[in-house]
Order: C-alpha cells, then structure tokens, then sequence
C-alpha cells in the first residue's frame, strides 16, 4: 500500500512534529523505558545478590538469560511502536 510522505527538507526545522511523529514517539516510549531498565540492572547486580542472600554466581546467570533474551526484545521494540503508530494515526487508517 503505497504511501506519501512529506521530504523532511520540506518541512521547516522550526516547525514541531507532525501527528504522525508524536504517533510513533508516544508508542516507543514504553519500549525504551523497559530497555532502560535492564541496562540499570548491571551495576546493582552486587547489592542485589547481596540482599536477597543469593550466590553472585546465580544472579550473574540471570542475568546472562535476560541479556540472551535482549534481540528478541529490541525486535519487538521496533515492530510494537511501528504497529501502534500505524493504528493510532488517521493517515494509515
């Protein structure tokens, strides 16, 4: 389904975003609120285990699984925020 899109030189840099860009910064917000939180994670590895009276080694595994996991996330991360725009914006519906 083809569509037309304003060049960005067209549009004056002055000028905010158009609707179709609030749209798909609105949707990728909650992304990368969660990739901000696993990149927290790293540092308080230590007083995490700590806390919770569990082997580093445990919490270092973790850790491992959740960063194997990482790919899969950042995929969904673009297709999630590129399907809301579509459906949240009255241009591509």
């Amino acid at each position: 389904m083809p569509t037309t899109a304003v060049p960005a030189r067209a549009v004056p840099w002055w000028k905010g975003p158009t609707n179709d860009q609030g749209y798909a910064y609105r949707a990728a917000r909650p992304c990368r609120a969660l990739v901000f939180d696993f990149r927290v994670f790293l540092p308080i590895m230590l007083p995490i285990s700590q806390k919770f009276s569990v082997p580093l080694t445990a919490a270092t595994a973790i850790f491992a699984v959740t960063r194997s996991t990482r790919p899969g996330a950042g995929a969904a991360a673009g297709w999630i925020p590129d399907r809301l725009g579509r459906l949240l914006s009255p241009r591509f519906s």
